[in-house]
């Protein structure tokens, strides 16, 4: 679906407020995927257990006047509705995380204590 936004963080709420909206069941999952080419972009991708979902997703979307269009997502999409998310505020450990969520995996970016903070540029 093409939330109409380059803004990622934007298109996180709106992916969670049409969860809500169209009544996505708990074991959904709901993703944002960048878009590149002429028209850079983020899209959203839902996926759903069943067929009646889906259909019933569809033509709730559309009636909001979303372009919606079949076929499968990208391996890049991240994830942003997914089982467990609700348990999945404020600090975390890991193996929380791990184990709360359908998150499997996960990449942390750090800076050894003895390097100081300077600008790479």
């Amino acid at each position: 679906m093409d939330a109409g936004t380059k803004d990622l963080r934007a298109a996180d709420h709106l992916l969670q407020a049409l969860a809500v909206e169209v009544a996505l069941p708990e074991d959904a999952f709901g993703c944002t995927h960048p878009v590149c080419g002429d028209r850079p972009r983020v899209g959203l991708s839902f996926t759903l257990p069943s067929e009646p979902f889906l259909r019933t997703a569809r033509e709730r979307l559309t009636a909001r006047r979303y372009e919606v269009t079949p076929g499968v997502p990208d391996a890049a999409g991240r994830a942003v509705v997914h089982p467990g998310e609700s348990s999945l505020t404020g600090t975390l450990t890991v193996a929380h995380l791990l184990d709360r969520s359908t998150t499997d995996r996960g990449r942390y970016w750090a800076r050894p204590p003895d390097r100081p903070r300077t600008p790479s540029w």
